[in-house]
């Protein structure tokens, strides 16, 4: 399709395949079926192309029809299912704001409608980020730990762990730390957590051998927080 040229091809056809080449390129750098506009793109670049003709036949007019039928439904469900992600992604804005009786509103929507949303991968990765800020320990456990299996990160598993931590649940805790330093290494929070949960949990000899890493870890970016957990393991081993 975007190779094979034909002599009968009309020029209209050579500006869909040029349209094409640059939508594969694009997909190698980016996502286009994330934004619909350009996932929509693909079809209509593709079926803009005339390629040789194999076989004719003949269609019969309800076959036309049912095809005219299927094609309105798929318009319709596809303009409600647009309709409706643009109010989940007005309702997960307002699930931020200040205003309480708006973040009320916001979650009851988010709640309704959970169960569809739950596999988004999008979705996924900024609820849970928002359960994790906003709401309670109890209530942000669950979200956290779906979201976990559809867009697994090192800063999830963190949240996961120190939600764990506030609920008591140090074992639970500590195995979320140890995945989020396996799948990252290089980033000190997953260390830094293990380091206050031994030291909260008196085990100090493990306390120690992570305060120890985090001061021989290097740092890509020197931040506060950086600093911060530095320093404190460093007051901790000089105690």
């Amino acid at each position: 399709l975007l190779l094979r040229r034909y002599p009968e091809e009309e020029p209209e056809s050579a500006i869909f395949r040029s349209g094409l080449w640059a939508w594969c390129i694009f997909g190698c750098f980016s996502y286009p079926s994330y934004v619909f506009p350009l996932s929509f793109l693909f079809p209509v670049l593709a079926g803009g192309i005339k390629s040789k003709i194999l076989f004719e036949t003949e269609v019969h007019r309800a076959t036309k029809g049912c095809v005219m039928v299927a094609a309105t439904a798929v318009i319709l469900v596809s303009a409600d299912r647009i309709r409706f992600y643009h109010t989940t992604d007005r309702n997960i804005r307002a699930a931020s704001t200040s205003d309480a009786e708006t973040r009320r509103a916001a979650y009851a929507f988010i709640g309704t409608h959970y169960t569809p949303l739950s596999h988004n991968r999008i979705f996924q990765n900024v609820y849970s980020q928002l359960a994790y800020r906003y709401l309670s320990p109890e209530q942000s456990l669950p979200i956290l730990d779906h979201a976990a299996g559809i867009v697994p990160s090192c800063e999830l598993f963190c949240d996961l762990a120190e939600t764990c931590v506030r609920l008591g649940k140090y074992d639970r805790a500590r195995e979320y730390y140890e995945t989020a330093a396996r799948m990252l290494p290089s980033r000190m929070r997953p260390n830094y957590g293990l380091f206050v949960l031994y030291r909260e949990t008196g085990d100090l000899l493990k306390a120690r051998c992570m305060a120890e890493k985090i001061v021989a870890q290097p740092v890509r970016v020197v931040s506060t927080v950086t600093i911060r957990m530095k320093k404190e393991a460093r007051d901790f081993l000089g105690s």
